[in-house]
């Protein structure tokens, strides 16, 4: 049987969770001053200038409570007027990306720095939200594997998906018809399904891939068999100049 390395790829994304791959990165590239925070509350959210520091104040300045945004939404229905709707909408999403794609240990509070994509309401489909979310998830993968780290954040929906779509038999439901000679693994699971999951050639990209200030090596090289390819010896990988770790240490730091 051949062996070799397999990871969440961009097709593993776009194919599970139906989100784009391509478009704007989401990032936002300075560092936001409290000033600015405050006034992004005030022309995403609709907010009062005093309400908007009231909350900031209770979550260290960069963030909001996801309690807060629940509130926001509540209660809020076509008859409150276009600029309402669309506040609403916003506290909405924010609060959905923190709870799915982008989820912290803290389960509590959502940073702003998101809020900066979703502004313009028309604009949010053209970001490649699929690709921030690996990153993230990438990011949160190698936190967690540090010593003596006992949680694990990120979109783990999707990582668990994906197991069940390349490990057929840790699926909750196994096929009863399993043969000890069949595969193990399943290089790539949506062959059959490609009419409803387009395979996306950007999924062959190497580099990096990027979610606000987080950004992460991509490598699709190292897994060329989930592409139904031969593999062949990869590039050396992507390591970041600020990973330190000595040949005995027990933990490292990015």
């Amino acid at each position: 049987m051949p062996f070799g390395e397999m990871t969440i790829i961009l097709d593993d994304v776009a194919s599970i969770l139906g989100i784009p791959v391509m478009g704007q990165t989401v990032c936002y590239n300075e560092r936001m001053a409290y000033e600015e925070a405050q006034a992004l509350l005030v022309d995403a959210l609709g907010v009062k200038l005093a309400e908007a520091h009231e909350e900031l104040m209770q979550v260290w300045g960069q963030s909001v409570r996801l309690e807060w945004l629940s509130e926001m939404c509540a209660g809020v229905s076509d008859d409150d007027g276009d600029e309402m709707t669309d506040c609403a909408v916003r506290a909405y999403l924010l609060y959905l990306l923190r709870c799915t794609l982008f989820t912290d240990k803290s389960g509590t509070r959502v940073p702003i720095i998101f809020l900066t994509q979703l502004v313009d309401l028309k604009a949010v489909r053209s970001y490649a939200w699929g690709i921030a979310a690996l990153a993230y998830l990438y990011r949160k993968l190698g936190l967690a594997a540090r010593h003596e780290v006992k949680q694990i954040a990120g979109y783990l929906t999707l990582l668990e998906a994906w197991v069940y779509e390349h490990f057929e038999c840790l699926a909750p439901t196994p096929n009863i018809n399993y043969q000890s000679d069949q595969p193990r693994v399943t290089s790539d699971p949506y062959r059959d399904v490609r009419q409803y999951h387009p395979f996306n050639e950007v999924a062959y990209y190497c580099g990096c891939i990027k979610c606000m200030d987080v950004v992460e090596p991509y490598h699709s090289d190292m897994v060329l068999r989930q592409f139904g390819r031969v593999q062949t010896i990869p590039s050396l990988p992507l390591a970041p100049i600020r990973t330190t770790r000595g040949p005995t240490a027990r933990d490292y730091h990015i």
